[in-house]
């Protein structure tokens, strides 16, 4: 009887580690996965001399029109229109900027997504403490078989940890 409950808890815990280890797997990925987004932000966009100069642009453009703004006079109101439009223009620039890095992240981040679906199609990575919405369960139940709902699938878990 004892060597049969510890068999029983053995199991449970054999089963229990098997269900975690996708689950930390996929948590370690998104984090990497996070990490090496941000360096690559860091050298396509942050590092750039024309990140550094659009930002400056725009510190100065928005300090000019705080000096500017709380005056009434009719030179002062076609100042702060000008710099409005200055301010604009840099900000712009700046989605240009950025644009570069922003592209390529989210192609490489689709792209793992796309690989870890492959690699855990399926397959139970965790069990939900609730039963989710209608709504979610397209999300949180993606190709597991069957009809409890608490289960959850990869999809969920990278979404959670984006």
């Amino acid at each position: 009887s004892v060597a049969q409950c510890q068999s029983r808890g053995s199991a449970f815990l054999t089963i229990r580690m098997a269900s975690i280890i996708p689950l930390l797997t996929i948590v370690l990925i998104s984090i990497v996965s996070v990490l090496i987004s941000e360096g690559v932000n860091y050298l396509l966009i942050y590092r750039t001399d024309s990140y550094q100069n659009t930002k400056k642009r725009i510190e100065r453009s928005e300090k000019k029109k705080e000096s500017v703004s709380g005056s009434a006079a009719k030179k002062d109101r076609k100042k702060a229109a000008q710099l409005d439009d200055d301010l604009k223009r840099a900000k712009k620039d700046m989605q240009s900027v950025r644009t570069k890095g922003t592209l390529v992240t989210s192609v490489a981040l689709i792209s793992l997504f796309t690989i870890m679906n492959s690699w855990f199609d399926g397959e139970i990575v965790g069990r939900l403490p609730f039963e989710p919405i209608p709504l979610l369960r397209a999300v949180t139940h993606r190709n597991i078989l069957g009809e409890d709902f608490h289960l959850c699938a990869v999809t969920f878990i990278y979404i959670l940890c984006q």
